[in-house]
């Protein structure tokens, strides 16, 4: 039978029925998912253990009771006396007190020789509690402590993850990049698979953390620790059921909505001091709430965060990084332009470009722009050193900042891919801030030992948007040059 059938036919709440579990009292068979099976042997053992507990025999006895080591009569015997003498004592010190009271005494004219010549007189004494109340494994409520432990713990398998994809040159499947990158189906496949690996990363680490350590880095830090009913440390069954547990019925696999739900209605049981799905069969053990575990905890939330967004910032630098060959640099610049939805073509690995059609865009955007630049590249040793290109138009009207944004995909692509350009890349942000957002201008700028330099000429109305002068048509010329210093 199942612990929740002990509860019903025992009529002993569950804490009770671990800690005599705990006390090695009884023991049930374990099922192969590492639940327990209590037989009714083991309920008529327990029946046994409330009723003498309920009529005040100690643990010990009780345990040498079962043992052989004592036999009940004369366990009985010797708690009888225990009774007795305690009746004794308690109505002696009822009466007493009952008479002070009827008497008016105050402290000031107490004749206390008087009355405690009367303490010898025996009287009855009240029934004993049917369980003590010691007599149970103390449950941590405690949901904050429980929530903030295990987004710490979510924090640090995010980080590990993300580690992992910036390691493999995955630098697209890491968050802080997704919510760019291509379509909205793109994004969110994307979404979803990231959930994925990181529920697989968490199903996979944390039953070790509990079957080798009993707690995982943030349950450690504020005090918490996972142990079976016993005391002992978790099996890796035992492990893998709760860690599955967690995930499934108190996340909710981290689905929007439903995952909120969960975790506001495991909030509201834990409140009300109900067992969790996960804890049919394990403990939550408190050891400590001391005030350097908060101060532990804070320092190593910040360093966590600090630590994700150091490795979100070299996820956003291409992935291609040191001396490129041209292929390189051109995947570079086709994943920093599906990155940001750059809609107008695609760079082949010899630097041709590919122009993108209808059924490839992921946004409709108006045609009007310059002509394609021809990429110049020049190399040693099979490794870019610089790059040149002249982006030129001239007409009616144009959009202009197409040669702005080939521009700023080619200098991300290659200043960006310098081993000198590292998490905080500010200079390379600014530039490439300006490239996309300001009006045309020329600039001659050095980042990372990169010289980048641009010489920007135009007739008509500048802006995003070049309009036609009065004394022509509009025509915007800009040459770029990048070279390695």
């Amino acid at each position: 039978m199942t612990i929740k059938e002990m509860e019903e036919r025992s009529g002993l709440a569950r804490a009770n029925i671990r800690f005599y579990e705990a006390q090695g009292l009884f023991a049930p068979e374990r099922r192969p998912n590492g639940y327990r099976d209590y037989s009714e042997e083991d309920l008529t053992t327990l029946l046994r253990v409330r009723l003498l507990r309920s009529l005040g025999v100690s643990l010990e006895d009780i345990r040498a009771i079962q043992a052989g080591d004592l036999p009940l009569p004369e366990a009985l015997d010797r708690h009888l006396d225990r009774l007795a003498g305690e009746q004794d004592r308690l109505g002696r010190a009822e009466e007493v007190c009952r008479d002070i009271r009827a008497a008016g005494e105050d402290y000031a004219h107490l004749d206390a020789e008087k009355y405690l010549e009367a303490l010898t007189r025996p009287q009855p004494v009240p029934v004993p509690a049917p369980v003590p109340e010691g007599d149970a494994i103390p449950k941590v409520r405690s949901p904050w402590r429980r929530f903030f432990a295990r987004d710490l713990d979510g924090l640090i398998y995010g980080v590990i993850l993300d580690g992992i994809f910036l390691a493999c040159g995955l630098n697209h499947l890491i968050y802080s990049t997704w919510y760019q990158y291509g379509s909205s189906g793109q994004r969110n496949l994307m979404f979803f698979l990231a959930i994925g690996l990181g529920l697989l990363l968490t199903f996979v680490v944390e039953p070790i953390l509990l079957h080798w350590f009993g707690t995982t880095p943030g349950k450690a830090l504020l005090g918490l620790h996972v142990r079976d009913p016993e005391g002992g440390k978790l099996s890796y069954d035992q492990a893998v059921f709760r860690t599955g547990d967690v995930l499934l019925r108190g996340m909710g696999l981290c689905i929007p909505v439903v995952g909120w739900i969960q975790e506001v209605r495991c909030c509201s049981a834990c409140e009300k001091g109900e067992t969790l799905p996960w804890e049919e069969d394990t403990v939550l053990v408190l050891r400590d709430s001391k005030a350097w575990r908060t101060v532990a905890f804070v320092v190593l939330y910040a360093a966590v965060n600090l630590l994700s967004f150091g490795i979100s910032s070299m996820a956003e630098l291409p992935a291609n990084r040191g001396d490129l060959t041209v292929a390189a640099f051109c995947q570079n610049f086709n994943r920093q332009a599906d990155r940001l939805g750059y809609t107008r073509a695609r760079l082949e690995p010899d630097g041709s470009w590919r122009l993108l059609d209808q059924g490839d865009t992921f946004a409709i955007e108006d045609e009007l722009g310059p002509d394609l630049p021809e990429l110049r590249f020049t190399e040693k040793d099979g490794a870019v050193t610089g790059l040149s290109f002249t982006v030129q138009a001239q007409g009616q009207d144009f959009y202009a900042s197409w040669g702005q944004r080939e521009t700023a995909l080619a200098l991300w692509a290659f200043v960006g891919a310098q081993k000198e350009c590292g998490p905080l890349h500010k200079d390379l942000d600014d530039l490439y801030f300006d490239l996309t957002h300001d009006p045309i201008h020329s600039f001659d700028d050095t980042l990372y030992g990169v010289r980048v330099k641009c010489d920007a000429d135009w007739e008509g109305e500048p802006g995003v948007f070049l309009a036609r002068g009065e004394d022509g048509p509009a025509a915007f010329r800009m040459a770029v040059t990048m070279e390695k210093q």
